[in-house]
Order: structure tokens, then sequence, then C-alpha cells
């Protein structure tokens, strides 16, 4: 196994199941995406999970004892390697992808290849739930940002579970509807709200969302996020470290003070935690 690797597994002790317990958030590090191929190990039908625990993922988490144990022996866990391309647009789609930690972006492109993110993936939801409504291909690339773990199902197994119109149907289309606020909120957003705005709302999105103030982040990675210049990134960026919001090094953002963060994005960062909290939070039925 490559250092690469081995440096985005570190905080994993060896027997220890990464999805059951309490993790370190893995390091990413620049040139993961040519250590992909190495890093696709234990994605392993039946997955065990010691002592009976659940993902972290808050959607596989919140299914019934009843779904879950339909679901659980197809259950399989992967691990996400930053600047990886999860899935592909244009390409069928075989696995749907749970995080628990890390996070993964929704991007879609022109035809000169120039990729922007129109939504962002936590351990609330799961990659191409549009898609898990017919048999389509995958709309959009689906790359992640930050690495992590996950857990995938076999489409055809989610298609059959949705079908039963119960609860992991309703749990679905809750998703589908916040997925849907956060890519039309973005657009506004990003149409209409200054960089350094748009970046600081980014940054309290992902800090919501990976339990680590520290992220891994080029220039170029945030500038397809925002869908704006690397020049402009660079500007937002010192002016953000110029608050205490942050401090930055090359590829390496700290979240120093959440508080003056806040502050710095603009009013879109609200509005989407309060539609997040009313369909994604304390989802019983």
């Amino acid at each position: 196994m490559s250092e690469l690797v081995k440096t985005a597994l570190n905080g994993y002790r060896v027997g220890q199941n990464p999805l059951a317990a309490p993790v370190t958030t893995p390091v990413a590090a620049p040139g993961f995406a040519g250590q992909v191929g190495q890093a696709r190990r234990n994605q392993v039908p039946g997955l065990f999970f010691a002592d009976g625990h659940r993902p972290r993922n808050q959607i596989l988490a919140s299914l019934p004892a009843d779904v879950w144990a339909r679901l659980a022996p197809h259950t399989g866990q992967s691990l996400l390697i930053q600047g990886e391309v999860l899935i592909e647009a244009g390409k069928p789609i075989e696995k749907i992808y749970f995080p628990n930690n890390g996070l993964l972006s929704l991007m879609q492109s022109t035809k000169a290849d120039v990729y922007v993110e129109t939504a962002l993936i936590g351990s609330e939801g799961l990659t191409n739930a549009f898609e898990l409504l017919d048999e389509s291909v995958a709309a959009s690339r689906t790359l992640v940002q930050i690495s992590g773990t996950a857990c995938w199902l076999p489409a055809d197994v989610l298609r059959s579970e949705f079908r039963w119109a119960g609860f992991f149907q309703r749990r679905l289309l809750r998703f589908l509807h916040w997925q849907e606020i956060q890519s039309s909120q973005c657009a506004l957003c990003n149409r209409l709200h200054a960089v350094e705005e748009r970046l600081a709302r980014w940054l309290m999105m992902a800090h919501d969302r990976v339990p680590s103030s520290e992220l891994f982040l080029t220039h170029a990675a945030i500038s397809h996020l925002l869908g704006t210049r690397r020049s402009g990134v660079t500007v937002a960026l010192n002016n953000l470290e110029a608050t205490g919001a942050i401090s930055c090094t090359r590829g390496r953002i700290v979240i120093e003070d959440v508080q003056k963060l806040h502050g710095c994005s603009c009013e879109c960062y609200e509005a989407l935690s309060a539609q997040s909290a009313s369909l994604l939070q304390g989802f019983e039925n």
C-alpha cells in the first residue's frame, strides 16, 4: 500500500471497524488521484458492524430495524480518497454511496470540461438519489472533496426497497427535497454574492459536516467549488484570513474562529441550515 493511502488511513487502528467506531478524519494529501486503485479496499458485501452499531451515515442510522435487516447483508464499505471521481456523469450506476464522514461534491461541467459544484453531500445524505427513481445513468460527476469512509449498497437493492413505499422511500424523498433546495440556493448564491461570502458559506457547510477544523483544499479545488477564478479565491482567502476567521498555508485551511467565519458568510448559510434542520434532523416517520 502506498504512503499516500497509509496517510489516508491515519487514525484507524488495525482491526478497528472505521464505520462503527469513532474516527479521526483521514488526512488528505496532494497526489491522491493516482492512488485510487490501491485505495479501493474492504468493499465486502455482508459487512459486519461490531457490537450491532449502525454506520455513521444519518440515513442508514435512522432506518427501522426491519428495513436495516433487509439491507445490511448487501452493505459494503469503502475508503474515500480526496480527488477521486467516485461516479462519472453519463455512466451506469451500480452502487449508491452513503458517506459516514468526509465530503462529496456533485459537479457539472461544460463542453470545455470546466467543472462547478452544484451540491455538497456529507453524512446526512447519499449519492445519486435522483437516479434511484429509475434506472438512468449518472447525471453528475461525484467527486471526493474531503477524505473519509462510506457505506455502499447495490443500486438495484435500493430501488427494490424504494418500491416498498415505506420508511426508506419517505427518507429518500426528504433528502431529494433538501438537495433541490441546496442546489437552488447555491445557484442564487453564486450569481449574487461576493466570492468571499460564498467561500465563507462553503467552509461553514463543510465544518458542519466534517469533525475537524482543518480542511485540505487547493486554490484550484476551491475555484471549481465556487465557479470562480483562482485569483479571486486567493483574494477571498486573504480577506478571510485578515479577519482572524481562518489561517491558510499551501493546500490547507484551518478554521480558527467559527463565529467570525459565520459573520463573513452570506445569508445563504443561515437559509440552508434552517432547511437542513427542518427536513433532515429528527426524521422518524
